[in-house]
């Protein structure tokens, strides 16, 4: 049962029945597949149920990164309220999907000012006692 095992660990077959027909292959005598699951069993492994879920395709991460970026909803939203990128400022922590190579360039690119703050941040470390950036509680309040 050792070359079961090892069958299945190195990915080469994926179920009982597959290690049964790659042994009988080798063997000269019936092995049953009840016989190789209670085998593999005992040597501690386990049948899961692989998830089936759809395959993204080149079209649905496009869909997803387009559904992600503000770009059309945040023009219309400066239209409407008749500003442009230049009046605002995006505060953003240093979550991964704010600091990404892509979203750096996309701010840039459209010539958005971006405060980091956060724990880590050079620009803007200190916190106030809600967890807001101190430095921009102020001014916000102000405006409200």
């Amino acid at each position: 049962m050792c070359h079961a095992i090892r069958l299945i660990n190195t990915g080469k077959v994926e179920n009982a029945v597959q290690v049964t027909k790659a042994l009988q292959d080798i063997k000269t005598h019936p092995i049953s597949s009840q016989t190789v699951c209670r085998h593999l069993k005992k040597s501690g492994m386990k049948a899961v149920v692989k998830k089936k879920c759809p395959l993204l395709f080149k079209r649905h991460r496009k869909e997803r990164l387009d559904f992600a970026i503000l770009e059309d909803e945040l023009q219309q939203s400066l239209e409407y309220f008749n500003k442009s990128p230049e009046d605002i400022l995006f505060q953003q922590d240093n979550d991964p999907k704010h600091t990404s190579r892509k979203a750096k360039n996309w701010f840039e690119d459209h010539d958005y000012e971006v405060m980091v703050t956060g724990a880590m941040s050079e620009q803007f470390p200190y916190r106030s006692m809600d967890g807001t950036p101190a430095l921009v509680c102020e001014p916000v309040t102000s405006q409200l």
